[in-house]
């Protein structure tokens, strides 16, 4: 059955079902995230099953998967009072029930609705069914249930489409629109930026648990909250005083039995209790980067836990791009970003990433937050680069259009009244138009333009551009091809001024000297991945691909012929109102673009200690990650600036309706964006420097040793071994070695030890883990090897 199971799992991944191992005897997941650490990677499966042979394959389900189930515990029951037809349709046959498989459609998403202790079913004309959707997980045959029974498919069928009368009937058996939005959650004190962010959104999901659902929503989040908790990032009387006023908020749907602050109690102390026998700790991306075997108790599962000490980090590991946390968005974003890409076939992260881009161009410049309390130098503006990072068939110039349609709408305006303008002063006699005040040439826009270009339409732009690339790589290559020398310096230059605004003056043989208020640009394009890894490899390091948002595009999926509605109408709204938007000037009127007098936003008090703590968090991030891979510590240095941005965005695009923001950016904002950067934007970073671009510089050399290690089954690397184990290490130098195995060292593979009796060079031991892990790796480079060396002989023979 081992096998069986490791080789399902791998077969569900290559199909595009990402997997997780779950506890055979509880069905909870084995792994420190859940269902949503799920994933396609060959050698993340290979690794847990190898910890956990006789795991159950669990399959998140909604978004993730494609798929939502009707978990049919009860046929008989269900089958009895089921008010409407169920089409023929993908089935695995449960211990005493079945699923039944359909399609997911995110235009209708639907969520999990679990039987309730005292409500009983959670679809009230389906007794004997709950559903299983967004936010929830199933088990997959050939797993084998707790009471012996093997999960099985009854049919060769694919998941089918859900009629509209069944998912009618399923929301008519969940909970009704809550109406107006319920008031912001107030965190009292007690916890890390990590914490309490986890701490309001865990609250918030449970005081908008629907029917069926409430219970199993107060446990997990206690269960939640209870392990950060243990793990010091909570303060165990907050996390309790906070969820005993999200339960007793939850609305009562059985009048007759309505929630007590005994009941919520209840259930709060013993999940605060269960959770705390499994501390948690923020999101660590270094400690991702480690290959992908969570070290969490598995005693209930293996006998076998995997080896102690330090885990290498797998250098064949491909990163998967992250999912985009839609509920961290603002609503409006999400529901552009959802819609469009339901009707479009793309990801939606790659369409809300860009929307938030054309945001982030559209507010002006003029709009800042302070971002310390006292330190009035340091302001930022809504400035972002963004990258969408794919192949040609992940739709990115689609995507782009689509994000900037309602800007270049105003460009258009902006373009074409310029044009009108200056045919009316062309049309001035000789001596009026020379006494005729210069004409502005304000833009919203920057497309394919060179530098010149460029700087001659922001001297009238104050407010900030948004330069669209279609293609990023002819931006980074134009640096270099078409301005050899001092000038690329002087255009890379320009373009790093341009990422943190401000006054810019330029001196050009020809052109002579020039002043622009405020140098600023808003960066989105796409790009391929080998086009930007060359870039990254052949260009000067200067942090300008550092200052890049990478959005790596997960696949598409065949499109829908379906009006946008709403949803594109409330986009384009947004982008107008947010072009109008201004902020105050310090006397209380409404600012212009490039006003030195406008007041800047401020965090509350609340937030303020959240970005404290963020910066601190930042600050440990690139230390650790320095030696490992500079280009992402780099980036992630980058972060104190990018939070500070993001909240403005999230700030202005939620209060779009009023012609300025309100003063002060809310805890609620500013948590949402620290989740979001945690939960979104560090998995991409880590995705696209360690999976893309390479760790490190020389990361082909490092990988090419790191074959030869597991391949070798070495237990001590020497230079003269490696030198002489292949035509590329001949000439590796030992300043070239030992940089390899400072680098290797980093990574948990090499432990440096004294030397030897009467030398000074150090040894290199390597880490047995190696060896355990990577096995497969070794055996696959010891046939490629033996592979090359037949053909190399067939060749001399031939």
């Amino acid at each position: 059955m081992t096998n069986e199971l490791l080789n399902a799992a791998l077969g569900y991944a290559r199909e595009g079902l990402p997997v997780f191992p779950c506890n055979p005897r509880t069905k909870r997941p084995l792994i420190e995230h859940g269902f949503k650490g799920a994933t396609f990677d060959e050698a993340t499966i290979r690794q847990w099953w190898t910890c956990w042979p006789n795991a159950m394959i669990g399959v998140p389900t909604g978004g993730a998967s494609g798929v939502w189930v009707l978990d049919v515990d009860s046929p008989a029951e269900f089958e009895a009072a089921c008010p409407v037809p169920i089409p023929a349709t993908q089935r695995c046959d449960t211990h005493k029930g079945y699923h039944l498989y359909f399609a997911y459609d995110p235009a209708h998403p639907v969520r999990n609705a679990q039987r309730h202790p005292r409500n009983g079913w959670p679809i009230k004309t389906m007794p004997g069914a709950e559903v299983r959707g967004e936010g929830g997980y199933v088990i997959v045959p050939p797993s084998v249930h707790p009471e012996g029974t093997c999960y099985h498919w009854a049919n060769d069928l694919r998941p089918a489409s859900a009629p509209a009368n069944l998912l009618t009937a399923i929301e008519r058996g969940k909970a009704k629109d809550l109406g107006e939005p319920l008031p912001t959650l107030a965190v009292t004190a007690g916890g890390t930026a990590y914490g309490l962010a986890a701490l309001v959104a865990e609250c918030e999901t449970v005081r908008r648990a629907g029917n069926g659902e409430q219970e199993s929503a107060l446990n997990e989040a206690a269960l939640k909250l209870g392990g950060l908790v243990a793990g010091g990032e909570l303060n165990r009387e907050t996390a309790r005083a906070e969820l005993l006023a999200a339960g007793m908020a939850m609305p009562s749907y059985n009048s007759g039995d309505p929630w007590t602050l005994e009941a919520v109690e209840g259930k709060v102390e013993r999940g605060l209790n269960d959770g705390a026998r499994q501390p948690r700790k923020a999101p660590d991306p270094v400690a991702g980067l480690r290959g992908g075997v969570e070290l969490v108790d598995t005693a209930q599962a293996n006998d076998n836990p995997p080896c102690a000490g330090v885990v290498p980090l797998n250098l064949w590991r491909r990163y998967e791009a992250p999912e985009m946390p839609m509920d961290l968005l603002p609503p409006v974003i999400a529901r552009f970003a959802k819609r469009t890409a339901w009707v479009m076939g793309v990801d939606p992260a790659g369409l809300a990433m860009a929307a938030l881009t054309v945001c982030a161009g559209t507010i002006s410049d003029a709009i800042k937050v302070q971002v310390k309390q006292y330190d009035t130098g340091w302001r930022e503006s809504p400035r972002l680069w963004v990258g969408l990072v794919g192949t040609p068939s992940m739709k990115k110039t689609p995507i782009l259009s689509a994000a900037l349609k309602p800007l270049r709408k105003i460009d258009g305006n902006l373009a074409r009244a310029y044009q009108e303008a200056r045919a009316a002063n062309d049309s001035l006699p000789a001596k009026e138009r020379k006494e005729a005040p210069r004409l502005v040439q304000e833009r919203r826009i920057l497309s394919d333009t060179t530098v010149e270009a460029a700087q001659e339409i922001m001297r009238d732009s104050p407010r900030g551009l948004l330069s669209a690339q279609d293609e990023l790589s002819g931006w980074f290559g134009a640096m270099d091809k078409y301005a050899p020398g001092k000038g690329a310096m002087a255009d890379r230059s320009f373009w790093l001024q341009s990422y943190n605004g401000g006054v810019y003056t330029y001196n050009r043989i020809g052109r002579g000297s020039g002043y622009i208020s405020n140098c600023s640009v808003c960066l989105l394009g796409g790009i391929q991945p080998e086009p930007l890894r060359a870039i990254a490899n052949d260009t000067q390091d200067d942090g300008l691909i550092q200052r890049l948002i990478p959005v790596i595009l997960r696949p598409g999926h065949v499109g829908h012929d379906e009006p946008l509605g709403e949803a594109q109408s409330d986009y384009d709204r947004l982008i107008e109102r947010l072009d109008l938007m201004r902020p105050e000037l310090t006397g209380g009127a409404i600012a212009g673009d490039g006003d030195g007098f406008a007041r800047p936003l401020m965090f509350d008090d609340r937030a303020r200690a959240l970005r404290q703590e963020l910066e601190e968090k930042h600050l440990e991030l690139m230390r650790s990650l320095d030696g490992v891979s500079p280009k992402l510590a780099a980036h992630f240095g980058k972060y104190d600036g990018m939070f500070a941005r993001l909240c403005v965005i999230w700030h202005c695009v939620e209060h779009a309706d009023g012609l300025h923001p309100p003063r002060e950016i809310s805890f609620d904002t500013a948590s949402r964006v620290a989740r979001f950067m945690d939960d979104y934007m560090q998995p991409s970073a880590v995705a696209f420097y360690a999976g893309i671009l390479g760790l490190s510089a020389g990361h082909d050399t490092l990988m090419a040793m790191a074959s030869y290690i597991v391949a070798k089954g070495v237990a001590e690397v020497k230079a003269r071994d490696l030198q002489s184990s292949s035509q590329s290490f001949r000439h590796v130098t030992a300043d070239e070695f030992r940089v390899l195995c400072e680098k290797l060292e980093a990574f948990g593979w090499l432990e440096k030890a004294d030397p030897v009796l009467k030398s000074n060079t150090p040894r290199w031991l390597v880490n047995p883990a190696v060896h355990a892990m990577f096995a497969e790796q070794g055996r696959q480079e010891n046939e490629r090897r033996a592979k090359a060396r037949e053909a190399i002989d067939r060749a001399l023979a031939g």
